[in-house]
């Protein structure tokens, strides 16, 4: 689920903004670090079995008159359902960046594809270790252009009340999305502000593992509030408090965030991040930490950042603590729930003044 709503936003993305967003893509999170900024089209083809429009990310290299795309599936045995679509239907529609074509798909043979193979190889090495996976020889599908068209989604100009972006589109022709659908604006602006958010924490994070305390307090408001377990209070104060907990406790430390969602109701969002914490004590084993970030942003004065945070542990395997520091520890922190009473459904969200440890 969470890798097909990947897929969906980084085809909305790329429609939304022309490519400006989505045809340079980070791949490193999905080739185990080994790859870097790749470019991605999107493709366009029929379901072999619904006969409804499929659109399709997929990493894509110059070759010849045309564009190469590799059927690897990350290394599966069977074929991916892009290249099964486009078999049955030959003929499908790409875009590069704010470009649209017809395509005709063509499985290069013999000679064409080792000599396809040898430049994908060259450029994006990764490949020869996702075809180790399996005895299925990859296809190399060249897509190559017939003629131009001005849009991907139904093959003419769009209007501002389109129907809005997904991997499951209506047929071209069959009409506008009701006149209550959110404009190209309208989208473009919410996902300008996503992107200003995630990219927020994200300094937060590298703050933290860092040690930059300036970064840290890049992410919040001035008069932001924070729960983090052995602290509850002003974020000011949670930034200093943060800075010397990791020096004194921890050799290293390294935050990964992962799920995101935003829930945008104008200038505030109520946020949701999953993370992984790995840890090193001093004189004491690396260790996994598990949880989640709760927080209600604020756009003030055109910037985003954090009012109200909340920190979440649901998974800690540190064994530098015995059973009795293990129970004082997890009390410390807001418990998570698996129903609508856990932290992330409340609207707003707000620290609970009662917890504060700080006056």
């Amino acid at each position: 689920m969470a890798l097909m709503e990947f897929a969906r936003n980084h085809v909305e993305n790329y429609i939304l903004t022309n490519g400006e967003v989505g045809h340079m893509f980070d791949s490193r999170p999905f080739t185990e670090g080994r790859s870097g900024l790749v470019t991605t089209l999107l493709l366009k083809v029929k379901g072999r079995k619904s006969g409804k429009d499929r659109i399709f990310p997929l990493q894509y290299q110059k070759f010849g008159n045309g564009y190469l795309v590799v059927a690897s599936n990350g290394g599966n045995d069977r074929d991916p359902h892009w290249l099964l679509n486009l078999r049955e239907n030959v003929v499908g529609v790409i875009q590069i960046k704010d470009r649209v074509f017809r395509a005709v798909g063509y499985i290069l043979p013999g000679e064409q594809r080792q000599e396809a193979w040898a430049a994908l190889v060259a450029e994006h090495p990764w490949f020869v270790d996702y075809q180790a996976r399996t005895d299925r020889l990859f296809p190399l599908v060249l897509m190559t252009p017939i003629d131009p068209l001005k849009d991907i989604l139904t093959e003419e100009p769009l209007s501002s009340e389109s129907e809005p972006f997904g991997l499951d589109l209506l047929p071209a022709g069959s009409g506008a999305a009701p006149a209550s659908s959110p404009s190209r604006e309208e989208r473009l602006q919410r996902l300008l502000d996503k992107d200003e958010i995630y990219d927020c924490w994200l300094r937060y994070c590298r703050g933290v593992d860092r040690c930059d305390a300036e970064l840290m307090r890049s992410a919040y408001h001035e008069d932001a509030v924070e729960d983090h377990g052995g602290y509850v209070g002003p974020a000011s104060g949670f930034i200093d408090w943060g800075q010397n907990l990791v020096r004194d406790i921890f050799e290293s430390c390294m935050h990964f965030v992962t799920n995101f969602s935003c829930d945008l109701q104008g200038d505030e969002a109520h946020v949701e991040f999953y993370y992984l914490s790995v840890e090193k004590p001093h004189d004491a084993e690396r260790h996994l930490r598990v949880g989640r970030y709760i927080q209600k942003y604020e756009r003030r004065n055109g910037r985003w950042a954090v009012a109200q945070g909340l920190c979440l542990v649901e998974c800690d395997n540190a064994s530098f603590y015995d059973r009795e520091g293990s129970i004082i520890v997890d009390s410390l922190f807001v418990p998570a729930r698996r129903d609508r009473e856990d932290p992330s459904y409340a609207r707003p969200l707000q620290v609970d003044p009662k917890r504060f440890t700080v006056a």
